[in-house]
């Protein structure tokens, strides 16, 4: 067909397709595959550094592996071209800064705020000697790392029960700060 082609209503030219769908299977023992459920969304990084979006339909509990089954509906014209490919799973993203688990130091939450008894994380900042004490919100956790973001200013006063002076007083953690490992409050 040409552009402006006028299409008689009893002829078919073609057909348009807008729910291709693809899948991969694979065969996974880690812990986060032996933890994913029929429906979590993951990327796949492929061999060329592309990430396309993918989630878990299918699942098959094997003698210690799972099959599973990721179906991907879009970026499957990088995919056409292989028969069997070769790609990394990134089971969750989150951006922050890295801070080891031994810089942090945990207070009960405040009586009376929304998170009254969960823990409050703080690292301690030592810049030009003064040192801060620093409210910081962890996003990820592992046993030896944390990846950690500064609190906006309405999650402090709503959650953690701060008043607007309290937080006035607050700094907040940048890159490049130095923070201190195994601190004494």
């Amino acid at each position: 067909m040409k552009t402006g082609e006028i299409v008689a209503s009893s002829g078919e030219s073609g057909k348009v397709i807008n729910n291709f769908e693809g899948y991969i299977v694979t065969s996974l023992n880690s812990e986060k595959a032996n933890k994913t459920q029929i429906g979590d969304t993951v990327k796949l990084r492929l061999s060329n550094s592309e990430e396309i979006s993918a989630e878990v339909v299918y699942i098959i509990e094997e003698e210690n592996t799972r099959l599973i089954t990721f179906k991907i509906t879009a970026g499957l014209d990088l995919l056409a071209n292989y028969r069997k490919i070769t790609f990394d799973i990134i089971w969750w993203r989150y951006s922050g800064l890295k801070v080891p688990n031994t810089a942090l130091v945990s207070e009960t939450a405040k009586e009376g705020s929304s998170e009254e008894g969960n823990k409050l994380y703080f690292v301690i900042r030592n810049r030009a000697g003064y040192t801060d004490k620093i409210p910081v919100k962890v996003l990820k956790q592992n046993s030896s790392y944390s990846i950690i973001t500064n609190y906006e200013s309405t999650e402090l006063k709503e959650k953690w029960g701060y008043t607007d002076s309290e937080i006035k007083e607050l700094k907040s953690i940048v890159l490049y700060d130095e923070i201190m490992v195994y601190p004494k409050t």
